[in-house]
């Protein structure tokens, strides 16, 4: 049985939890070592929502972590991690991502929306049951074939390097797996 001191600190403990992670994010930045002890409090901030969140204590956490918004932002954690980098390695590879404001909300708006694609068109049918293993592996042949498609007409075309600037084509002349060498 639960005295009442045991109780109140149950409702505690994942507010506490979203303090430290909080915490964390505030003061940890890009010149710390990683991982080190700075990132505890994050780990055991994570542990004591995990653990001691749930709809039984109706606390604070639980309203936030059931919030539509949150649920939804979480159902496509998957997809948005797996979309994300891609785009974000190629708008900065681009110096599209550098500049105005609309710039970076479209990058933003195209991570959403492929991530969205992805969940609802790839994520959620290939955990339906009800599909069979034929067609989800059709679907994923498919998409498979395009991408290979894809792959070697660029491949082929070299890159397409007419599409650069003209200082860039004439480097591109060589082989550009010279510029990688090591000259030692």
């Amino acid at each position: 049985k639960i005295n009442i001191y045991q109780g109140a600190l149950i409702k505690i403990l994942p507010t506490l939890g979203l303090l430290l992670i909080l915490i964390s994010m505030i003061f940890l930045n890009d010149d710390m070592r990683n991982p080190s002890y700075l990132n505890l409090g994050a780990i055991f901030g994570a542990i004591l929502i995990i653990h001691y969140s749930n709809k039984n204590n109706k606390e604070f956490v639980y309203y936030i972590l059931t919030n539509k918004i949150f649920v939804f932002v979480g159902l496509l954690s998957y997809s948005l991690y797996l979309i994300h980098q891609p785009i974000f390695a190629f708008a900065r590879i681009t110096n599209f991502s550098g500049g105005s404001l609309i710039k970076q909300l479209l990058i933003i708006i195209s991570v959403f929306s492929i991530s969205l694609f992805s969940y609802y068109f790839i994520e959620r049918p290939s955990r339906n049951r009800k599909n069979s293993f034929k067609s989800i592996l059709g679907i994923v042949i498919f998409f498979g074939a395009i991408l290979f498609f894809l792959t070697s007409l660029i491949s082929y075309k070299k890159g397409f390097p007419s599409r650069g600037a003209e200082i860039l084509q004439q480097q591109f002349v060589k082989a550009p797996w010279n510029l990688l060498e090591n000259k030692n």
